[in-house]
């Protein structure tokens, strides 16, 4: 499988995983075999999930492949905290003025970045339609229009 390799804007966000908590460590066949699978997605434009029980090994296959491929990353830690406006746009006063600062999600979806959802099966039930409305029509209503 050939990825097209990219210069990225942001080199620093480009991901840089921990390769010790790959599986196997980076050169092993099972790390390979995703990262294969992850190219695979990426050429036939479609969404890529890492199910497992290690979370920081998932984040380390992610954020492997786009340092390997030049995608520069956002990632997002879901809980059951996480709120809407925490994955949309935040609002903030500045010098008595209301504006409105694009949280990750959002950025990644503006620069064309990966992103990495950890802890999905933590998020509260009112986010998941804004979740579903993202990853399936690729659409999701801002608060500043």
């Amino acid at each position: 499988v050939l990825v097209p390799l990219r210069r990225p804007l942001h080199p620093e966000l480009v991901g840089f995983p921990n390769l010790r908590m790959l599986p196997g460590g980076p050169e092993s066949a099972e790390t390979a075999g995703t990262l294969r699978w992850l190219a695979q997605k990426q050429a036939l434009r479609q969404d890529a999930m890492l199910l497992g029980d290690c979370i920081p090994t998932l984040r380390a296959l992610a954020l492997r492949f786009c340092q390997l491929t030049g995608r520069e990353v956002e990632l997002v830690s879901l809980s059951r905290d996480t709120t809407e406006s925490d994955l949309k746009q935040r609002r903030e006063i500045s010098q008595a003025t209301v504006k409105y600062s694009d949280q990750p999600v959002v950025q990644a979806a503006l620069h064309g970045r990966v992103l990495v959802l950890e802890g999905l099966e933590k998020a509260e039930r009112n986010l998941l339609p804004v979740l579903n409305n993202l990853l399936e029509n690729r659409e999701m209503p801002l608060e500043d229009g």
